[in-house]
């Protein structure tokens, strides 16, 4: 009985497998099908959404339906307003380098901050974390790849680490030597395989990335894990693998920049010489033009020192040259990239700093760059980095974890110093000339239009108490020194002679 059971369950249970697997692929296509039409529906809608139906502004404009990594990468490498609008948030950003430590105590040196120090010397790691910072965002994502001497090929995850990157609890800590640290953008490198285990914290996240090294005579691939990758990317929305790259939401008006600019010179180029018409001459109807000879004349005019024209039958006519200013066309394509950006048009094409900006406009600018510092950069860039190094054995585990300060980006300058010292002298002369004090107490003064503090307020009227007692001691001293004394008989002699 058990065995016609084994029969009839091995026979139900073969054309069961090969019936699921001929519906699962028709499913499959169907799916395919499905999001093939959904896609096309949805750029045919998109279209009508946005261009009214009847026209098609990216085709008539010359605008790519999609654009891949290579066209954003030749973009920055050839367009430098591309490659600004790129590299701002970057540059500006890293304008001040952050301090890493472990302690506040600046006299005592852990091993963590002895093996930083060492390794800011020798390989220069904020410099690799600003340069990937820039590469990130020309395409969805950049890499920073560790090098190590671990005697394993780099497609080999590196022992000790666990499957989020950390160092296994009961591994001893291994010191390791940092080799090379090596920043790519997305045009050189391919995520070869992903997470696809949902019970893995590295879902969706990608185990080996295939990497091109390319020094413009040789060229090779390598494959790499994970573990000597740290992924960077910039914008995050949907995905933590794929950002949005800095020039996709401008990229249709850097395309117009480029034509403008373009346009601009080849305008000058053929309108900024004027242009040459030949007539014949009344009266000289069927007769035939001697070309060699116009043409002759017209190169010696043009390319040579002679200032006439021999004609014989024609006339030459001057053509108005047609050359215009782009300025204003080039200008309203620029506002509407700083727009976009959400940065000043001054610091994103004015000065490399904004020393042009208004006050207002470089404290908005100094608050993004803050949020951008301490949203992004402090845990999406620099934590992940030293964590791996710290995972890797090329840095000691720090005791106490250790801190990322970034300074203050709206430190003063020697000359803004200077101008605000300036303001207060003047500010303060015409307080005191004025009488203002009788109306508008010293303390009230300083607080109020001053904006200082308690302390500030006391230490100053302090002084000015001390001011006011050594002008009164030395007034009196010297009254007392020039009331005349009684004069001497020879004095009295000579004053009336």
């Amino acid at each position: 009985m058990e065995q016609k059971n084994a029969i009839k369950k091995g026979v139900k249970k073969t054309p069961k497998k090969k019936g699921d697997a001929k519906i699962q692929q028709e499913m499959h296509t169907m799916a395919k099908e499905l999001i093939s039409n959904a896609l096309t529906t949805r750029s045919q809608l998109w279209h009508t959404l946005i261009d009214e139906g009847g026209k098609d502004l990216n085709r008539d404009c010359g605008y790519p339906e999609s654009i891949t990594a290579q066209n954003y990468s030749n973009f920055y490498d050839r367009e430098g307003i591309a490659a600004r609008v790129v590299e701002v948030w970057p540059k500006e950003s890293w304008a001040q380098a952050p301090l890493i430590y472990e302690t506040e105590d600046p006299s005592q040196k852990t091993a963590f901050e002895l093996a930083w120090d060492e390794l800011v010397e020798t390989k220069h790691p904020l410099a690799v974390l600003q340069r990937a910072d820039i590469l990130s965002g020309v395409g969805r994502f950049g890499i920073i790849l560790i090098g190590i001497d671990d005697g394993k090929e780099m497609y080999e995850p590196v022992e000790g680490l666990d499957e989020t990157g950390n160092r296994i609890g009961t591994q001893e800590e291994q010191s390791r030597k940092l080799l090379f640290l090596r920043a790519f953008q997305e045009s050189v490198v391919q995520i070869d395989t992903l997470e696809q285990d949902f019970t893995s914290p590295r879902f969706g996240l990608p185990l080996v990335y295939a990497i091109t090294f390319n020094d413009g005579k040789n060229s090779f691939s390598k494959r790499v894990h994970w573990h000597r990758v740290v992924h960077l990317a910039d914008r995050r929305e949907m995905s933590d693998v794929y950002g949005i790259p800095r020039m996709q939401r401008n990229y249709n008006r850097l395309l117009d920049v480029r034509k403008i600019l373009g346009g601009s010179g080849e305008m000058f180029w053929k309108g900024g010489f004027p242009g040459y018409s030949f007539e014949v001459n009344p009266g000289m109807d069927g007769a035939e033009v001697d070309t060699t000879s116009l043409r002759s004349e017209m190169e010696s005019y043009m390319t040579g020192l002679q200032r006439y024209l021999a004609l014989e039958g024609v006339t030459a006519k001057s053509l108005a040259p047609q050359v215009a200013d782009p300025k204003s066309h080039l200008d309203c394509q620029l506002a509407a990239i700083a727009l976009a950006e959400g940065i000043p048009q001054r610091i994103l094409f004015g000065s490399e700093r904004g020393e042009l900006a208004s006050s207002q406009d470089a404290r908005a600018w100094q608050g993004r760059l803050k949020e951008r510092q301490e949203g992004y950069l402090t845990p999406f860039v620099i934590r992940p980095f030293v964590d791996r190094l710290i995972a890797l054995g090329v840095l000691p585990t720090p005791e106490e974890g250790y801190i990322v300060f970034w300074p203050d980006l709206g430190t003063q300058t020697a000359q803004e110093k200077a101008e605000v010292v300036r303001t207060w002298a003047d500010a303060m002369s015409k307080y005191v000339a004025g009488d203002v004090s009788q109306v508008v107490p010293i303390d009230a003064f300083l607080s109020i239009f001053g904006g200082m503090g308690q302390d500030e307020i006391d230490m100053i009227t302090e002084s000015l108490k001390d001011s006011i007692k050594m002008e009164e001691e030395f007034g009196k001293e010297l009254n007392s020194k020039t009331k005349k004394e009684p004069a001497s008989e020879e004095e009295s002699i000579s004053e009336e002679k």
